[in-house]
């Protein structure tokens, strides 16, 4: 869990399998899922069947709040699965937005600010900038000049693999000089004090009921348990990658399901901890077969 890459790199992935009768499954027993969790949105990126080792290129038009869910699922001669999941979190760097005089309206990806905008970013993501034509500052007229890196009040930028600091200048408008200071190198605002370091420690989170493979009727009771180094806010239980329920902050985690919502057979259950620092993590795949009565008291298959 918790590996990270870069936009627009190659990702490769590999994976391996075994079984107690079969031994070492074969490539055509791989079936590979990769999403992209974009703030609240999940989107299907790729999928991959009878391959052990593929790969994907990590999109440039996502920035830092994304990451990629990696699940590998494998099948052996009985028809039995196993699944494993992890994610893929970007690189990122400190990017900076200034303007001489401080105060002009920035703008970074369509998040509008007032210079210095401090942002964190990740790497090789391809995004838009600019600056605002003109603002009021201590009752003078400023208007864009030009921006440090020589583009124009409005262009794209790809963000690298080192802090940056982009400054946009201004000139004011009453005297019809030149941008301020535009000849000596403009030291890059420092950020204010971050005080404690923030809380980058992931929670951990299991189903423990109902046990894998298990076979579901009616109301069930999901549970799970959850820790982490500060404290859990919430835990989420997801079928099919689906919210289930409204998420629960208090242990014991649990939920109260009724399974004739959904259609007879085999489906993924996952739950999702989060801490207050916003850290998530999605619990290993637990499968499950839902087998309902039918009316005459035929059971689904």
């Amino acid at each position: 869990m918790g590996r990270s890459t870069g936009t627009g790199r190659r990702i490769q992935l590999q994976g391996t399998a075994s079984d107690p009768e079969d031994g070492t499954l074969p490539a055509s027993a791989f079936r590979w899922t990769v999403r992209l969790h974009h703030g609240s949105h999940i989107h299907l990126l790729n999928t991959f069947t009878g391959v052990v080792a593929p790969s994907f290129t990590a999109l440039v038009d996502h920035d830092a709040d994304s990451f990629y869910e990696v699940e590998l699922k494998v099948t052996d001669s009985d028809g039995l699965t196993d699944s494993r999941i992890i994610e893929l979190r970007p690189e990122t760097v400190a990017f900076t937005l200034a303007s001489v005089p401080e105060g002009a309206p920035l703008s970074y990806s369509g998040i509008e600010g007032v210079g210095p905008m401090f942002r964190t970013a990740a790497i090789g993501y391809r995004t838009t900038i600019s600056a605002a034509e003109s603002f009021l500052s201590d009752g003078r007229e400023w208007v864009f000049d030009h921006w440090s890196d020589g583009g124009a009040r409005a262009h794209d930028v790809t963000v690298p693999a080192s802090a940056t600091n982009l400054t946009a200048f201004y000139r004011d408008t009453a005297v019809g000089g030149a941008a301020p200071n535009t000849a000596t190198p403009q030291s890059p605002p420092t950020p204010p004090s971050a005080g404690p370091k923030p809380d980058a420690t992931r929670p951990i989170v299991r189903i423990t009921a109902p046990r894998r493979r298990a076979t579901v009727a009616g109301r069930v009771r999901l549970r799970a348990i959850a820790s982490d180094n500060v404290g859990i806010q919430t835990v989420q239980f997801k079928l099919d990658g689906r919210r289930l329920g409204r998420a629960d902050s208090r242990a014991p985690f649990w939920l109260r399901w009724n399974t004739r919502t959904v259609k007879n057979g085999t489906h993924r259950l996952t739950a999702v901890a989060r801490d207050a620092a916003g850290n998530t993590t999605i619990s290993r795949v637990v499968r499950i077969k839902v087998k309902n009565e039918r009316r005459g008291g035929r059971r689904g298959s």
